[in-house]
C-alpha cells in the first residue's frame, strides 16, 4: 500500500467543509497533519468553533486546529449566511468541542508543519478562501516550492455554483443508512444545505464542492484534469476574482497548474461513504 498522503486542511466550515473533515479523517489514503480555518462562509470565531465541533462527532484528536485570517486582504468580508445559516453550520446540533484550539495563528502552523517535512512531503488543501495560504507563502517564500502540491476547491473555467454533484436523495440515503453519529450529522447538514440552495438559488440538490479537492488527493482517478495556464483577476471591475483558464491550445511541460473537467460522482461518493463508514461511531 503506498503511504498516506499528507495534508493540511484550510478550510471554513460551512456545510462542504465540515464533509470535506470528515472525509480527511475517515480516508486511509490521507494523513490529517493540521487543520486552519479562515474567515468565509461565516466570521472567524463562527468557523473555527464549527471546526472544533466536527472534530468532536468525527472523534479527530492529535492533530492542531488553528484559527487564521479575519478577513480578506484586500476586500471586506461578505459571509455565505443565506447558505449556511447564522452559525455557519445550521441544521444539526453540534456538540460542545473538546479540542482546544492550537495557540498559534494559522498562518504560522501552516509554515511549520511544512518546514518540519521533507519537500514534497506536504500537500495543502484550502477549501475556503486562500487568505491564509497567501499570508503563509508572503511570510516564508521557501514553503512555495516545498510543498507537494496544492489542491484548492475554486473558481471555474466556465460558470461557476451551476451543477449538483450527484442524485441528493439517493446519496443522503446511502450515508443515513450507515447508522452512525458522523453518518447522521452528515445526514442533517446535507438537508439543511439542500433546503438552503432551493430556497436560496433554486437548486434541485446543492452542490458539495469542499470534499471534491480531499477526494482527489485521496484518489486522483475521482476528477478528470487538464494542465493549462490558469490566472486570477484581481482588479477587473465586473470580473474580480474571476478564474481565467486558457485552453486554446495544450499546455506546455512548463505549466504546473491543472484544472478539474469532470467529477466521476459514483467515484467520488463511494470514496466519500466510505469514508464515514470508516469513522464508525467515535
Amino acid at each position: 500500500m503506498p503511504r498516506p498522503r499528507k495534508i493540511v486542511l484550510d478550510c471554513d466550515p460551512g456545510h462542504d467543509d465540515a464533509i470535506a473533515l470528515l472525509v480527511a479523517h475517515g480516508c486511509p489514503e490521507i494523513e490529517l497533519l493540521a487543520v486552519t480555518t479562515v474567515a468565509g462562509n461565516q466570521t472567524l470565531p463562527k468557523v473555527t468553533r464549527n471546526a472544533l465541533g466536527v472534530a468532536r462527532v468525527g472523534g479527530i484528536t492529535g492533530v492542531p486546529f488553528a484559527a487564521g485570517c479575519p478577513r480578506p486582504l484586500v476586500r471586506a468580508l461578505h459571509v455565505a449566511r443565506d447558505i449556511h445559516g447564522e452559525s455557519g453550520l445550521d441544521g444539526p446540533v453540534l456538540p460542545e468541542p473538546t479540542l482546544a484550539p492550537d495557540p498559534r495563528h494559522a498562518v504560522d502552523l501552516i509554515v511549520e508543519t511544512v518546514l518540519a517535512h521533507q519537500p514534497g512531503e506536504i500537500t495543502l488543501v484550502p477549501t475556503g478562501p486562500l487568505t491564509n495560504v497567501a499570508m503563509a507563502a508572503r511570510k516564508e517564500p521557501r514553503i512555495v516550492e516545498r510543498v507537494a502540491e496544492v489542491v484548492l476547491m475554486g473558481g471555474a473555467y466556465r460558470t461557476g455554483n451551476r451543477t449538483p454533484v450527484v442524485e441528493f436523495n439517493i446519496v443522503v440515503e446511502r450515508i443515513t443508512a450507515l447508522g452512525t453519529a458522523p453518518a447522521r450529522f452528515v445526514g442533517e447538514l446535507l438537508t439543511f444545505f439542500g433546503g438552503a440552495y432551493r430556497a436560496a438559488q433554486g437548486f434541485l440538490a446543492p452542490p458539495v464542492h469542499d470534499p471534491c479537492p480531499v477526494a482527489f488527493v485521496a484518489d486522483p482517478q475521482v476528477l478528470t484534469t487538464r494542465s493549462a495556464p490558469l490566472d486570477v483577476e484581481l482588479s477587473g471591475t465586473l470580473t474580480a476574482g474571476m478564474t481565467v483558464a486558457d485552453l486554446r491550445a495544450p499546455a506546455s511541460p512548463e505549466f504546473r497548474t491543472r484544472l478539474a473537467l469532470e467529477l466521476h460522482r459514483d467515484r467520488f461518493w463511494d470514496l466519500v461513504v466510505d469514508a464515514l463508514a470508516r469513522i464508525g461511531d467515535p
